[in-house]
């Protein structure tokens, strides 16, 4: 029988396991951060949409109301004059 030698496994020091626990914390908090950033940017980009749909809304009661107004100051002329 032949006996089969091991060689030793190089394990890594322990200052490169902690530069590259550092370099993988460093990158986790960056993409986090991004991530925030973008949904932070998501929820205004809705604000914004649902600002500008109100402002449509009130765009549209505002010219409604001119006219109702409109018509009850004609009405009203209507009746000043038959008196």
């Amino acid at each position: 029988m032949s006996t089969i030698q091991r060689r030793p496994v190089a394990l890594p020091v322990t200052s490169e396991l902690s530069e590259d626990n550092a370099k993988q914390t460093a990158e986790i908090l960056n993409l986090t951060s991004r991530i925030q950033e973008l949904e932070t940017r998501e929820n205004l980009t809705v604000r914004w949409d649902n600002l500008t749909q109100a402002f449509t809304v009130l765009e549209s009661n505002v010219k409604n109301l001119n006219k109702l107004i409109q018509e009850l100051e004609t009405k009203k002329n209507n009746l000043t004059q038959q008196n």
